[in-house]
């Protein structure tokens, strides 16, 4: 249907676009016609996270989500996250909504400024394009939590095990415990024994990493038999 009436009908058909498993070329020419069609740039991304996805060499695409990105790690907010009352938020974005935000409460400052940018930089990392990667690292200086934990998904997807040590770094100076386990993503020897490290001085957590490991090698055993059976 070329009649979209309202952004929800742009919405619902963008959302069928993503929940398809494959894109053919007149799903992709509709994915293009819907990105030329809305004018509000928060439609366009996940379009564009669909055709990176699938190797469009159109720059637009790229350029859009790189763009989002570089302005969401710019933007100078106190961290939400409280090593220390972590199921609370931190008394200093607290503050900070309070007076540089009018009239908004508290959850919905933290929606705005938090969580809604963390999605957004999700899509660029669904996308696989490694050209996020730089930007990525980047991110891992950004002081809210929830945005440089969506960066070091996205560094952790990409295989980029070159960032190991700076997500490591970037944990241990956190202090938030609950990232730790990130590093197992990796797959790598070296993040293993960065996640033990870190994890050192508390014993529910070592357990936690090594049942982590274990798990991800089990997993690693069932899919090998599974493709080894399908062959």
């Amino acid at each position: 249907d070329n009649r979209l009436d309202s952004k929800n009908d742009l919405r619902r058909t963008i959302a069928d676009a993503l929940n398809a498993a494959n894109l053919d070329e007149s799903k992709a020419s509709n994915l293009v016609t819907l990105y030329e069609k809305t004018a509000d740039p928060e439609m366009k991304l996940p379009i564009a996270m669909v055709m990176l996805k699938h190797k469009d060499p159109d720059p637009r695409y790229f350029l859009i989500l790189e763009n989002m990105v570089s302005k969401i790690i710019s933007v100078d907010v106190p961290d939400i996250y409280d090593p220390l009352t972590p199921n609370q938020g931190s008394g200093s974005f607290q503050r900070w909504c309070a007076t540089t935000t009018i009239n908004l409460p508290i959850n919905e400052c933290a929606e705005k400024y938090a969580w809604a940018p963390a999605r957004k930089i999700m899509l660029a990392s669904m996308s696989g394009d490694r050209r996020f990667l730089p930007i990525f690292r980047k991110c891992l200086s950004s002081e809210m939590n929830p945005i440089w934990i969506a960066c070091a998904g996205g560094l952790i997807s990409l295989g980029d095990k070159e960032s190991i040590p700076l997500l490591t770094n970037k944990i241990a100076l956190s202090g938030d415990k609950t990232a730790i386990s990130m590093l197992l993503g990796f797959d790598d020897l070296k993040a293993d024994q960065s996640a033990l490290d870190l994890a050192k001085s508390d014993e529910a957590l070592l357990k936690t990493i090594r049942q982590g490991m274990t798990l991800r090698t089990e997993h690693q055993r069932r899919k090998v038999e599974g493709e080894t059976k399908a062959q």
